[in-house]
């Protein structure tokens, strides 16, 4: 449909010998042919399309003016644009609605999980715990579900996110240890902020210890603490990595900071967490001792505050 209009400019500019036109429309129907085989438009954007392309051709015809029919070029041109951006646009919604059916499916494993929990600790709680049976069994349970029990006062999208980078890091072999004495869900920023903090902090240890681990052979660790002191959340992310290079330490944090995963990669995940940090009127602070890399964030509880001071 798309192209009858361009088939009728190229005959018409032919038959009034503007070949300069009717060469310069002819690369617009083969582009125009490439953007039909490429992309399945829905069939009232085709007719708009069309519509507004066979108006061109009818300025140019009523007014004698081969010119005009170059139009459609330029409409050729906007269109292809405006698909481009929607292409982009629709691989992103892709990729948010893959991530929120992932989250979904770590939200179901751990209310799973938790619910198992509850049940073996009935079990536990009627046994009698001088039989050698329940001792093994207990320590099974306890071995199992230790790091889930950590989750159990966080928010379920906070408990996703923590639960989603622990299965991350025990795919890869790497013990992931949370020490949450205060609950993360509690801490003084958005929702939002606080899932891409945590995302950026552990996705980064998992990264440098996944990379010693690799390379050293030795397993690779990382400990997660939470903890609040005297109105100050502390946050501090410990993990094992290889020796850093001079100047990529001297970067890291700021908005020159150079990504650890080789190649062109800028570190936008680490200049995310400072401005995070900063906007919540924290520090960030950070140290790298041989094989050791080690975080530590604190953020003012100002809610905490503000209340008290009400």
């Amino acid at each position: 449909m798309l192209l009858f209009p361009w088939i009728l400019a190229i005959i018409w500019t032919f038959w009034t010998k503007s070949f300069l036109f009717c060469c310069l429309l002819l690369f617009g129907t083969l582009w125009q042919l490439k953007e039909v085989i490429n992309i399945r438009l829905p069939f009232q954007i085709n007719i708009v399309l069309t519509s507004l392309l066979l108006s061109w051709v009818a300025s140019a015809y009523y007014t004698a003016t081969p010119i005009i029919a170059l139009g459609m070029l330029l409409q050729l041109a906007a269109v292809a644009y405006l698909i481009k951006l929607y292409q982009k646009e629709k691989a992103n919604h892709a990729a948010i609605i893959a991530n929120f059916n992932q989250q979904t499916q770590l939200l179901n494993e751990l209310r799973k999980q938790r619910h198992d929990l509850h049940l073996h600790t009935n079990a536990l709680f009627h046994a009698d715990a001088v039989d050698n049976q329940i001792k093994s069994y207990r320590s099974h349970v306890h071995a199992q579900y230790k790091e889930i029990d950590q989750l159990h006062k966080e928010s379920n999208i906070v408990a996703a996110a923590l639960y989603s980078h622990f299965e991350q890091a025990k795919q890869k072999g790497i013990t992931l240890t949370y020490h949450i004495q205060h609950a993360l869900s509690d801490l003084p920023i958005p929702i939002e902020e606080l899932i891409s903090l945590i995302g950026n902090l552990l996705e980064n240890a998992i990264d440098a210890a996944f990379t010693y681990q690799s390379e050293s052979g030795e397993k690779g660790e990382i400990s997660f603490i939470c903890r609040k002191q005297s109105g100050i959340w502390i946050i501090h992310c410990k993990n094992n990595t290889i020796p850093l290079e001079h100047d990529t330490i001297e970067r890291m944090f700021t908005k020159r900071a150079k990504s650890t995963k080789g190649g062109n990669h800028e570190g936008f995940g680490t200049q995310q967490m400072m401005r995070i940090v900063r906007s919540s009127q924290g520090t960030l602070d950070f140290s790298t001792i041989q094989n050791s890399f080690s975080v530590k964030i604190k953020i003012p509880d100002i809610r905490q505050n503000v209340r008290s001071g009400g």
